[in-house]
């Protein structure tokens, strides 16, 4: 398994694929993803997982934004998106980012309180699927 920085357009299909199978890939992209940093996770030279990175520095406190984390439903439940974002929040607190968050659905709440994070605010609803924001400080 190796992790690696990867491209925008490099996450589309397993965005696509994982999270909006019924949609165009084109509705998987956001506006910020040129300005964000991407992770990937290959096994065998295949791209399995992906994740994106959004920064924001609002009165010198650093928040990054994770977005569209995906993983290839035959890849998923072996630990891979786990040590993605270990090696992601590890990152992270080491180039001295305050916060990490992000808006996960309601069924993967067990996977980001098991990492750390908790969950901020009520639960709340995009395309009919239910969403809580989980948030982890790292310094």
């Amino acid at each position: 398994m190796i992790i690696q920085a990867i491209t925008w357009q490099e996450c589309l299909p397993i965005r696509q694929q994982v999270l909006w199978p019924h949609r165009p890939e084109i509705f998987c992209q956001i506006e910020e993803d040129k300005d964000a940093k991407h992770y990937g996770v290959f096994i065998d030279n295949q791209l399995v997982s992906v994740a994106s990175l959004y920064f924001k520095t609002i009165n010198g406190i650093c928040r990054v934004r994770l977005r569209k984390f995906a993983t290839i439903t035959s890849y998923q439940r072996k630990g891979i998106g786990r040590k993605l974002l270990s090696h992601i929040i590890q990152d992270l607190a080491s180039s001295g980012v305050d916060y990490f968050w992000c808006d996960a659905r309601k069924d993967n709440q067990n996977f980001y309180l098991n990492l750390g994070f908790k969950v901020i605010g009520q639960s709340f609803y995009k395309f009919d699927i239910e969403y809580h924001k989980f948030e982890i400080k790292l310094n």
